[in-house]
């Protein structure tokens, strides 16, 4: 009511005082209260959120030039008292300029006479005719008077729909990838013991083939700080084998690489580890011992390939993705473990994804991405990595590879290390010590040179075995073309033997590999990726094995569609024998319903399917549903196996009943719970989730109305109730008075966790801090306090005066500056000169004019106003800044 009176007040006075001044040159149109519209302005049908001031006249309607402008972001200044205006639009070189006192206007370099009796100055701008503004301009007008609406029609791009549509792309964008901003660090301090998180699968099983026929099985997935390290454990058992799987390790992970003081490790490890692995001489395959290394843990751990390895509960199937495309999936067995090596890393960005599919319907997801170019170090630059372990050896002596023939000299060493010698070219240098097959160790030593080159990446390596005087080396080459990926390399062995190339009965003398990957030109939608990829290795017993392979991959409608084709020829002599199989798979989902289908089949020898595996998972409900799956197995093994399960997710846990059957006879039913279980830190109670918590980092957070605004939880201050939360994009509902647990947390990069300021009740109240930067850990729940203050609001009016006269100023930026003399805030005043600064936290403010603003008024002063805000204080209102001159 207030702001209305105030502006029928200085908008009387000012049409009064200006009354003369705001007439054209001709006299023809007046500007004055009785014609005034206030209009909200469209760019096409969408709201730009402004309002100016038009004003109506027999012939039509006056625009303002500025005003209108600033709102398209035309880079155009008027001064209306000079009744000039000057400037571009559109591009630098499209030229304009306005003299109401010459009656000339400029445009793109052309000029025209102008009417005045179509032109006003009047309220610091310049009002001309709407047919001229569209004349000048690439934008044309349509008043809606009965809704106060101008649309403005451009006839080419503006810049602000250029400036909106790239918000939303960014917006869409932010959707998959994370906002990163400089929140403040949170640490995440080890302890040097904390309760453990756990995933756990407990069942009881009914089978007429077993003995006994009965029996409960369990699984347990740990993840925990022990001795202010994270231990990491895998245990299952039955009743019939009280134990049948256990591994553990402890170790450390720091992306700075502050770890082992001068070893400036950013990682190490010991217990069931995977050994460092080496081009041509070892895998990395799990042994008992220890690993130590100061690499980028962002970085491939081998030149153009990567690995992914990990622990998992039995019956979990695991898929990987590599952009879009499925390359290989597994199901998780007794050892709880999956691994997919030497997956290549192409040019651009490499975006993993490994998907695990649980038995009860659960899916997790985690993502990585890596760039090939870091294959290569910089200047200067050194990393190293070293193992040492019992190759197949596990700390507890429990499930270990009793095929690899072990005696007591089987310790493995392994030491790589990297120099950057140049930018562009790195040198390798190798050392490995390791038991084979051959009841010998050898001992292997090993250089090698990466080159980045343009669009090509390339290494050689030569590895040399002093106990059997072996050699081997090996060239290879990584490029690109336009969209095509293209792997190629060529190796020479001389009487070789390893971890890598193990052949039997003879060694080789010559490998040589291609691999093109891209996706068809010719087809836009759906997308369809390939790999075609040959081999020819020739041994020393003159055998030459050729194998070519065929991968096609696509996705419809979110149905992923792939067919893998192998050929692979072997030759000695006379004799040749080829061998030809394939695999085709389906995963997708329809409404409620994720189907999955793959297939087995041979080409050659034979002609034939050897494999039908077929499974379907439908929801029922909230929270509920049913799987079913169907295995035929043909040929030698001839044989049909079905299996099904019910599954409930309640809040706690994942209850599940199960059948399975065959077409022998056999069949078997049983239960199944699954839950995770950890140590809330604040109340030190135990809490259930039928999500994983073990496997990724957590967060206990939660939000309290901090009443003396000192940033932490007193007796004074109190829980807000159902506060949500957000980190990055994922987003928590509140739980009441009880913290809200946040998981599925990335371990390898910092998560941004911020209050969901929809779920707070007073839309006054903000965060202390906006957000916090929190490097979680597997096993940890970290606590995390919020506190929430109270703000207030400041409004006021913005005003010119020459002498005796006042009117209010549109569109003029002003600050709030805090006590430190930073802007923590800018607004524009709105037509009537009204401002607004919203959620202003306590504190002393000074509220002052831009120094852009200052200059366009041309003002003879600088005015500006303090302004003390307490936590009691309520709106504060009439703040006004008049402007002299």
């Amino acid at each position: 009511m207030l702001r209305s009176v105030l502006l029928i007040f200085f908008l009387t006075i000012s049409s009064a005082a200006f009354s003369n001044e705001n007439i054209g040159a001709s006299g023809d149109i007046a500007v004055s209260e009785d014609n005034l519209l206030i209009v909200e302005i469209y760019i096409n049908k969408s709201s730009t959120g402004e309002a100016i001031e038009i004003f109506q006249y027999d012939g039509g309607y006056l625009v303002p030039i500025g005003i209108l402008s600033d709102i398209v972001e035309f880079s155009i200044d008027v001064d209306a008292d000079d009744g000039v205006a000057r400037g571009w639009f559109l591009k630098e070189n499209r030229i304009f300029e306005l003299n109401t006192n010459k009656n000339k206007v400029i445009i793109e370099g052309r000029e025209e006479n102008l009417d005045p009796g179509l032109v006003v100055s009047a309220y610091d701008d310049i009002y001309v005719d709407s047919s001229l503004f569209s004349k000048w301009f690439p934008i044309d007008f349509k008043l809606n008077f009965p809704d106060l609406v101008l649309y403005l029609n451009p006839r080419e791009k503006l810049p602000i729909q250029i400036k909106l549509e790239r918000e939303k792309l960014h917006k869409k964008v932010q959707l998959y990838r994370p906002i990163k901003k400089n929140y403040k660090p949170i640490e995440n301090p080890y302890e040097l013991l904390d309760f453990p998180v756990l995933d756990i699968d407990v069942g009881y099983n009914f089978s007429n083939t077993s003995n006994p026929q009965s029996r409960a099985n369990y699984s347990v997935l740990s993840r925990g700080d022990l001795g202010y390290l994270t231990a990491n454990t895998v245990f299952s058992g039955d009743s019939g084998e009280s134990l049948n799987n256990a591994h553990i390790d402890l170790g450390r992970k720091d992306h700075k690489k502050r770890l082992l003081g001068r070893l400036n490790a950013s990682e190490f490890k010991f217990g069931d580890i995977n050994s460092v692995p080496l081009p041509i001489t070892t895998s990395s395959s799990r042994g008992r011992g220890i690993i130590i290394s100061n690499a980028n843990l962002k970085r491939s751990d081998r030149f153009d390939t990567t690995s992914f390895i990990g622990d998992s509960l039995p019956g979990w199937e695991i898929e990987i993705y590599r952009n879009g495309s499925l390359l290989d999936f597994q199901i998780i067995g007794d050892d709880s473990r999956y691994e997919f090596n030497d997956i290549p890393i192409f040019f651009g960005n490499n975006v993993f994804r490994v998907v695990s599919y649980g038995p009860q319907g659960q899916i997790r997801e985690r993502t990585e991405t890596f760039l090939i170019d870091n294959s290569v170090l910089q200047k200067g630059e050194f990393n190293y990595r070293v193992s040492a372990d019992e190759k197949s050896r596990s700390v507890f002596g429990v499930y270990e590879d009793k095929n690899l023939i072990l005696h007591n000299n089987g310790v493995r060493l392994v030491g790589a290390v990297e120099y950057g010698v140049m930018d562009n070219v790195t040198a390798v240098f190798g050392l490995v010590r390791t038991p084979l097959e051959d009841f010998q160790v050898h001992n292997y030593q090993s250089f090698g040179l990466r080159n980045s080159f343009k669009s090509m990446l390339s290494s050689w390596d030569f590895v040399y075995d002093s106990k059997n005087k072996g050699w081997a080396s090996k060239i290879t080459a990584n490029t690109r073309f336009k969209n095509i990926n293209i792997r190629a390399s060529h190796s020479n062995y001389k009487d070789f033997v390893s971890e890598v190339e193990r052949v039997g009965s003879s060694s080789k003398n010559s490998e040589s590999k291609v691999a093109f990957d891209g996706s068809l030109p010719f087809l836009i939608n759906p997308r369809i990726s390939y790999r075609l990829s040959g081999q020819v290795e020739k041994l020393q017993n003159k055998t030459q094995i050729v194998t070519l392979e065929n991968r096609l991959s696509t996705s419809i409608y979110g149905v992923n569609i792939s067919n893998n084709i192998q050929s692979r020829g072997t030759t000695n002599g006379a004799n040749s024998v080829n061998l030809v199989n394939g695999n085709f798979a389906v995963r997708g989902r329809y409404k409620k319903i994720i189907l999955r289908l793959s297939t087995a089949y041979e080409l050659d020898p034979t002609n034939d399917i050897r494999s039908v595996n077929f499974s379907l998972q439908k929801q029922l409900g909230r929270g509920s549903n049913i799987r079913a799956g169907v295995v035929k197995n043909l040929g030698e093994s001839a044989g049909t196996s079905f299996n099904g399960s019910l599954n409930k997710r309640f809040d706690k846990f994942i209850l599940s009943g199960l059948i399975g059957a065959d077409d022998s006879d056999n069949f078997s039913a049983g239960m199944k719970i699954s839950f995770s279980l950890g140590r809330e830190p604040r109340t030190k109670k135990w809490i259930m989730d039928s999500e994983s918590i073990a496997s990724d980092g957590a967060i206990s957070a939660r939000a309290f109305l901090d009443n003396n605004y000192n940033g932490l939880f007193d007796e004074d201050d109190e829980i807000i109730e159902n506060a949500g939360f957000r980190v990055n994009h994922a987003k928590f509902a509140g739980n009441g008075d009880q913290p809200v647990i946040l998981n599925r947390l990335d371990d390898s990069a910092s998560s941004d966790i911020f209050v969901d300021l929809a779920s707070l009740e007073d839309p006054f109240w903000v965060a202390k801090d906006e957000g916090y930067a929190v490097l979680s850990r597997p096993g940890k729940i970290l606590e995390v306090d919020f506190a929430i203050i109270s703000t207030t609001e400041i409004d006021g009016n913005i005003y010119v005066q020459s002498g005796d006269f006042i009117k209010t100023v549109s569109r003029a930026q002003s600050e709030l500056v805090n006590a430190k003399g930073e802007v923590v805030a800018t607004t524009k005043s709105e037509f009537d000169g009204f401002y607004l600064f919203e959620k202003v936290i306590p504190g002393s403010y000074k509220i002052r004019l831009s120094k852009a603003s200052l200059a366009k008024l041309r003002a003879e002063n600088n005015p500006s106003e303090t302004v003390e805000i307490s936590p009691e204080s309520d709106i504060i209102s009439a703040v006004d800044l008049v402007v002299q001159r």
